[in-house]
């Protein structure tokens, strides 16, 4: 009767997983012989298939992964937004540091092949779109005089006397990297790549509910440079059949050059006022940072949920130059600063 166990388990993997007769004469060899040792690791188990764990006959495989995240980011420095210009001195109403940004979400994709010398090639993307900060300020001093009420601050001029204005804080994260892991050595995964990062803002003080009034900045770093990082399996055990589970650090460290654009303008009575074009660049750093919990359910498909944090320094921000400019003069030095965020991800990847 055991042959006819046997037999039947091998006709079920041979349609549910199309793996190679070598990885099933293996997996056969389990059957019979007690099954994986709990101390497998992912490069000395089988000599058969692809698949995320099994990795049998050298052969080129592929994966592909899509993961949700979501990420928050830091706060801003203080700078005034919205002030009662006729006070001395000017009475500030709302300040750049006061503006809270929504936990926004995004996507990563990745894109994986194996080499038969064991290398790893990757493609990966993931972006933050639309993560906003909203305020909006009513002031009425209650007098009959209306040049005195509260103005739109820019670049060291005072725009307007309004009783109801709304500032719209928006920024967009967009991340795109080519990397190759290496063959890993005293329990290392290295990776070199490269790595190109937009980070973009838009930073508008206007009347509310009437975008013809009000005072716009926009804010651009397009930052490419190189990687270098490494990878580390802090605990895992796997169970047969390619199911089990496994916890994962990732650090990266990036150095870039950073092209900036500053552009800003004012509205007011129909008319469009630019105040600046600037284009800037210098170098900037960064950092990621990744701890990752896998489960696997077989050889070709597994979830993973983690932590993932990301610093870049040496990046302007649109509310940072605010106090750096003079629209009047026509003069001024970009501001840069450290831009951090972190949050979560989920999601699946698939092998084959």
């Amino acid at each position: 009767m055991r042959w006819k166990i046997v037999v039947t388990v091998r006709c079920i993997l041979w349609v549910l997983l199309p793996v190679s007769p070598l990885c099933l004469n293996e997996l056969r060899s389990n059957e019979l012989g007690g099954g994986i040792e709990s101390d497998y690791t992912s490069n000395d188990y089988c000599e058969g298939d692809c698949g995320l764990v099994c990795q049998c006959v050298p052969q080129t495989c592929f994966s592909a992964k899509t993961n949700f995240i979501w990420l928050s980011r830091g706060k801003v420095d203080p700078n005034d937004l919205i002030l009662t210009p006729a006070d001395a001195p000017a009475t500030p109403l709302l300040q750049t540091s006061q503006l809270e940004f929504d936990i926004a979400g995004g996507v990563e994709l990745g894109l994986q092949t194996k080499r038969t010398n064991g290398r790893v090639w990757e493609l990966r993307y993931f972006g933050i779109y639309d993560q906003q900060a909203n305020e909006r300020r009513t002031y009425i001093d209650g007098d009959a005089i209306t040049t005195n009420d509260a103005a739109v601050s820019h670049f060291g001029s005072f725009l307007g006397s309004n009783t109801d204005l709304t500032t719209n804080y928006a920024s967009d994260l967009n991340n795109l990297e080519a990397n190759v892991w290496m063959n890993p050595f005293w329990g290392f995964e290295p990776v070199v790549g490269v790595r190109f990062v937009r980070h973009a803002e838009e930073l508008q003080t206007t009347v509310t509910n009437d975008l013809t009034e009000g005072a716009f900045v926009d804010f651009d770093n397009n930052l490419f440079g190189a990687q270098l990082g490494l990878r580390r399996v802090l605990w895992e055990r796997y169970e047969g059949w390619g199911c089990g589970y496994r916890v994962e650090a990732t650090v990266k460290g990036c150095a870039f050059h950073n092209s900036m654009q500053l552009d800003s303008e004012l509205r007011t009575g129909g008319a469009t006022i630019p105040t600046f074009d600037r284009t800037f660049s210098s170098i900037a750093y960064g950092g990621e940072l990744g701890v990752t919990a896998v489960l696997q359910f077989c050889p070709y498909f597994s979830m993973n949920i983690g932590y993932t944090g990301l610093w870049l320094d040496r990046v302007g921000l649109a509310s940072d130059q605010l106090d750096d400019f003079n629209a009047v003069a026509g003069t001024g030095n970009v501001d840069l600063t450290t831009l951090i965020y972190h949050g979560g991800h989920v999601g699946f990847e698939f092998a084959w």
